[in-house]
């Protein structure tokens, strides 16, 4: 008969029981506080939104004046990176 000395099905049962308890007692708490948690939830989208929406002018920004800022309309997208050919020797 083989015996395994493992406490393993022992921890995994504790945590279960673990994290159904904080289930259980977060629906409470939900069930309980459902206009604050509904108004925290809703701030957290708006700022979220807000912040997304600030990211994307920044960046729309920021491409429009790629091309404005560069006096060669041939480098406008590479500020600041030069593109070198090979040598005769075939070395860069």
């Amino acid at each position: 008969m083989l015996r395994f000395y493992s406490n393993g099905p022992a921890i995994v049962g504790r945590w279960l029981l673990l994290l159904g308890l904080a289930l259980v007692g977060l629906g409470i708490l939900v069930f309980i506080f459902r206009e604050i948690l509904a108004a925290l939830a809703a701030a957290i989208l708006v700022v979220t939104g807000v912040g997304m929406c600030l990211t994307a002018a920044r960046m729309f920004w920021n491409a429009r004046q790629m091309n404005r800022n560069s006096p060669d309309p041939e480098q406008a997208y590479r500020k600041n990176v030069r593109i070198r050919g090979g040598q005769e020797d075939g070395s860069l």
